[in-house]
């Protein structure tokens, strides 16, 4: 068993390293969504030219370009332009300061309150994610943790286990800030906080206490694998989906630590508690996904993904305050969340 969770992380990883160099491409933008804020601006406009104001002119401020009707702000923006600007513009009994004056403050009374035009904009180097680096982090985290309890096999294995682990984790480091620029800070960041946990991890750790660990940086990961595969990939959205991730495997290590007695008496009453938060968090994850839903996605990854998330939430769901599903079973699951996982970066990036 501890075998399989540390030979077959690292020839996942490092077949991923091909399709991570090879398939520079495969890079998602993340974007950031800004509501509409230049009301300064659009006042300004109107005072500056009371009467030769065309829509153009407004909707190149207003983010209305596309049309008037692409949000209730806009509509209100081109109704009011229309109704109540146009008919003072073609009164020349108005003076032009007062045209000026009562437009530019009229237009914000007006359409203040209205549900505001959105825009999608990109943030340069920092917001972009490969498709493979979600999967490669999850197998390097595997490594890191299971390499912990290799303790007792031959030397060669031993020594393996002690010098590969720091050596894959500063590749990937390394190869994220040279090749992602400053978009491979928070995936470098979070290997190293993966890898200074592990070093604390005794030797003489068991094997649930070493999966629970683990398993809130796999959650983690695949959540925000799921998020990018489909239409959450602003910034926010994305944290949101990892700190949910994050969130559930804190949950159920939590449980585990609960009824372990550490560092207090076990308490089943705290395990319940955690039990159920975790069950409110999953059903978060279930509004979320179906939010940001991607029908016409042609990616593997977008269903793959969120089957993966699914197996790791239900994962946390059976940490009850019962033992109801063995340690292995659940190693065994995120063996096959690996895998499936990995077919599907491969698949996406390589031969789809």
């Amino acid at each position: 068993m501890l075998k399989l969770c540390f030979f077959p992380p690292i020839f996942l990883v490092t077949l991923l390293f091909i399709p991570f160099f090879g398939r520079r491409f495969a890079v998602i933008p993340l974007t950031v969504r800004t509501s509409f804020n230049k009301w300064g601006e659009m006042r300004t406009l109107y005072e500056t030219s009371p009467r030769g104001l065309t829509w153009n002119n407004v909707s190149s401020v207003v983010w209305c370009q596309a049309g008037g009707d692409t949000s209730p702000q806009c509509r209100c923006f081109k109704r009011y332009f229309d109704e109540k600007y146009l008919p003072d513009a073609l009164n020349l009994s108005l003076s032009l300061e007062r045209i000026g004056e009562k437009h530019g403050r009229g237009v914000v009374m007006e359409c203040l309150r209205s549900r505001s035009s959105w825009r999608k904009e990109t943030c340069g180097q920092f917001c972009r994610l490969h498709l493979c680096t979600p999967v490669m982090l999850s197998c390097l985290y595997m490594i890191l943790f299971f390499s912990r309890l290799m303790g007792e096999f031959s030397w060669w294995e031993v020594v393996l286990s002690v010098y590969l682990p720091p050596v894959l984790a500063l590749v990937f480091v390394v190869s994220q800030l040279a090749i992602e620029n400053v978009g491979g800070i928070l995936a470098s960041l979070s290997i190293l906080s993966a890898y200074t946990e592990s070093v604390y991890v005794m030797h003489g750790a068991t094997l649930e206490q070493v999966f629970w660990s683990y398993h809130r940086y796999l959650c983690g990961a695949i959540a925000v694998w799921a998020a990018v595969t489909h239409q959450a990939r602003d910034v926010f959205n994305v944290g949101m989906y990892g700190l949910f991730g994050f969130t559930a495997g804190l949950l159920a290590y939590t449980i585990f630590l609960t009824k372990a007695g550490r560092p207090c008496k076990a308490n089943a009453h705290i395990a319940i508690t955690m039990w159920l938060c975790i069950l409110a968090v999953s059903a978060t994850f279930l509004v979320v996904i179906q939010q940001h839903w991607y029908e016409s996605s042609s990616q593997m990854s977008s269903l793959v993904s969120v089957v993966c998330l699914l197996v790791c939430l239900c994962q946390c769901l059976f940490q009850t305050p019962y033992d109801i599903v063995p340690v292995p079973l659940h190693v065994l699951l995120s063996l096959v969340v690996l895998c499936v996982a990995f077919y599907g970066a491969v698949y996406d990036t390589w031969v789809g």
